[in-house]
């Protein structure tokens, strides 16, 4: 009788044991370092596992804010490179989730290049302004609101929804398996071209053509191209 007790009892010593764990190592990230950069002609921002945020500042300065809940020591900021530290994870933190952030908060007038690449983490944009931006992830969604006068972005494997403003040049938009959804600001300053190998197509908001159940065109011919391509997943453009 004792011992059907104790294998009762040993379950809520298991989970009691895990709690106390999570409530030490699982915790939100906090701040490892907060460091203002001059402003570059191109920025580029990429990160091994990290989740970046890309936001906006009335400073003069770049403001670039790490984030962590395990070891963390930051890399060298220089040429306008801003690259994730290196984590350092223990045993027992394997069994928990990493958190690491990486923010970037930009002039509000800046003009130059952005480039913004994860390896595998989310990126989200958050009202960017950048003269042309290239936005990539390898596995990871990419999402918010961004205004750029030529835009690329790419994910291998994550979903792009984008709120887009100000493209006046041929630009590209593509997922290998993701879905596509872009609200464009500016929708009949530019002209649509939508493929998918396997999803359905949707424009909306513009006088629209179709090549096949996966092909559609929309918008002015003269006006700049924009190309929005997925291997798997739908597309929706407004």
């Amino acid at each position: 009788m004792k011992k059907r007790a104790l294998w009762l009892l040993l379950p809520l010593v298991i989970a009691g044991l895990y709690g106390s764990l999570f409530l030490h190592y699982g915790q939100a990230p906090t701040v490892v370092r907060q460091i203002h950069v001059a402003v570059p002609k191109r920025l580029i921002v990429t990160a091994t596992n990290a989740d970046i945020v890309v936001t906006t500042t009335q400073a003069k300065k770049v403001l670039v804010t790490e984030s962590a809940n395990v070891a963390y020591t930051p890399q060298t900021i220089h040429n306008g490179a801003v690259t994730q530290g290196r984590s350092q994870v223990s045993w027992v933190q394997h069994f928990f989730p990493t958190r690491v952030q990486l923010k970037v908060a930009i002039p509000r007038t800046y003009s130059g290049r952005l480039v913004i690449h994860s390896a595998s983490g989310a990126v989200m944009v958050r009202d960017s302004h950048s003269g042309a931006m290239r936005i990539s992830t390898q596995s990871g969604a990419i999402s918010g609101n961004l205004s750029a006068k030529r835009l690329q972005v790419r994910a291998a494997s994550g979903a792009v929804t984008l709120a887009v403003a100000g493209v006046s040049a041929d630009s590209t938009v593509t997922t290998q398996s993701g879905a596509v959804d872009l609200h464009l600001t500016n929708l009949r300053q530019v002209s649509v071209d939508a493929r998918s190998a396997s999803g359905a197509v949707k424009l909306s908001g513009m006088s629209t053509r179709r090549f096949s159940e996966h092909h559609w065109h929309g918008g002015q011919a003269e006006s700049p191209l924009l190309a929005v391509q997925t291997q798997s997943g739908a597309i929706k453009v407004r």
